[in-house]
This record gives structure tokens, sequence and C-alpha cells, in this order.
């Protein structure tokens, strides 16, 4: 698969819609699941994930990243990075950083499914896998289709 060219176009922006929505409802749908499951620890932790992804990951690779200041296909993280983070000029992503963002995106998607699954049998909560599972597959078919 291709990747795409950031430097000669902008994301669709309304795929970008798309993508933020499903993402979105996404994190809804989580946390619904954490609160209706009881699943207070799990949920702490996966707090922490997303502050470890929006904070050290973000810094360390979109600050160093040619996105950077731009509506990005990654979310458009590069603007939002541009509004916390100065720009990291001539510094490349290292190796710790991009472990720590592959490990924060995978625990922000994979943690809500452990509650599920530990109370698969609780009324209501086969539904909301359902839900999770179907939102989950869009956003990782998305963001592999439409990515930086």
């Amino acid at each position: 698969m291709m990747k795409n060219d950031q430097s000669n176009h902008e994301p669709n922006p309304a795929l970008m819609a798309f993508r933020l929505s499903v993402m979105i409802l996404q994190i809804f749908v989580g946390l619904i699941a954490f609160f209706y499951t009881s699943s207070w620890i799990l949920f702490a932790i996966w707090l922490a994930v997303i502050v470890a992804l929006h904070t050290v990951a973000r810094k360390n690779i979109c600050g160093r990243c040619e996105g950077y200041g731009k509506k990005c296909y990654s979310f458009y993280f590069g603007w939002y990075t541009s509004k916390l983070y100065p720009y990291q000029e001539g510094k490349p992503v290292t190796f710790g950083p991009a472990i720590l963002e592959g490990v924060s995106i995978a625990g922000t998607n994979i943690l809500p499914f452990v509650p599920l699954f530990l109370h698969f049998d609780a009324k209501g909560v086969p539904l909301l896998l359902a839900a999770y599972s179907v939102l989950f597959l869009i956003t990782w078919l998305a963001q592999f289709h439409h990515a930086c």
C-alpha cells in the first residue's frame, strides 16, 4: 500500500471528518465500557496511556515531522502539536518515541476490550463489545488507508 505524500496536498477534509467522528465515537463507547463494567484500574491505565500519547509521543514525533504545524493525515496532530510544543528542527524521530507511540496507540485502542471480555456475561456487554469492535475496525482500516 502506498503512503500518502503530505508534501503535495492536505488530507481530504470529508474523510478526516469521518475518521475523527468515528474515533470520538470509539472513545465514547470505550468510556462506557470502563464505567459500565466498573473497571477503574483499567480506566486509570487507559487515561495514562492517552496522556503519554498526547504529550511525550506528540512532542517527540510530531514536533520533528515535516507535517508539524499542518493539518496532517495523522488526525491533524501536526497542527495540534504546534499549539503545544516548539518545532525541533534537525532532530530525527528516534526509536524510543516511535515505540512509545506504537504502544500508546495500541493501548488506547485495545484496553477497552479488556473489561468487555472480562464481563462478557453481563447484560448489555455483548452489544458494547460489538459496537466497540466495529468502531475499532473502521478506525484502523481508515488509519492505514488515509494516514501518513
